[in-house]
């Protein structure tokens, strides 16, 4: 926990213990390596016996690992192909550069994008599209199935 002094300055609090958060995430992926785990050794428990057993977990553990970290690998890449938001006006600012927030606006839920430049942005289905100043809206970019995002032949 964070606490501000006189001085303005930010102080950390060192008494209370700072608690680790495991998520439903860490009980998915530390259970398949358990799995994995059991699996190979039981597969090398056949054949070797109980040094199978051992020899099967550290293998099972490695391959956990490695496949969760192949999967991470391919989101990597596919958000940085397939990023979330277009690089705005600019161009000074990527995907993850926006503030984003999220409102309700007539029964439904729109999210707005502030880049760094000041550029605001609301996106409504496939269309990413620049917020005036007065609340009106002009196309600015658009995303097809399968597709990146292109210039809104709208704009």
């Amino acid at each position: 926990m964070k606490v501000a002094s006189d001085n303005s300055k930010t102080v950390e609090n060192t008494l209370l213990p700072q608690r680790s958060q495991f998520t439903v995430f860490h009980v998915l992926w530390l259970s398949f390596v358990f799995i994995c785990a059991y699996l190979a050794g039981r597969k090398l428990a056949i054949y070797w016996g109980k040094a199978g057993w051992v020899v099967g977990a550290l293998v099972g553990v490695a391959c956990g690992f490695l496949l969760f970290h192949a999967f991470w690998l391919l989101a990597t890449l596919y958000q940085r192909f397939r990023p979330l938001r277009p690089p705005c006006r600019q161009g000074r600012c990527r995907s993850n550069d926006y503030e984003i927030r999220v409102i309700a606006k007539e029964g439904s839920w729109e999210s707005e994008s502030k880049c760094k430049c000041g550029d605001m942005y609301v996106r409504r289905g496939n269309r990413f599209m620049l917020l005036r100043a007065d609340g009106s809206t002009q196309p600015y970019m658009l995303r097809r199935r399968f597709h990146n995002w292109e210039t809104d032949k709208l704009a």
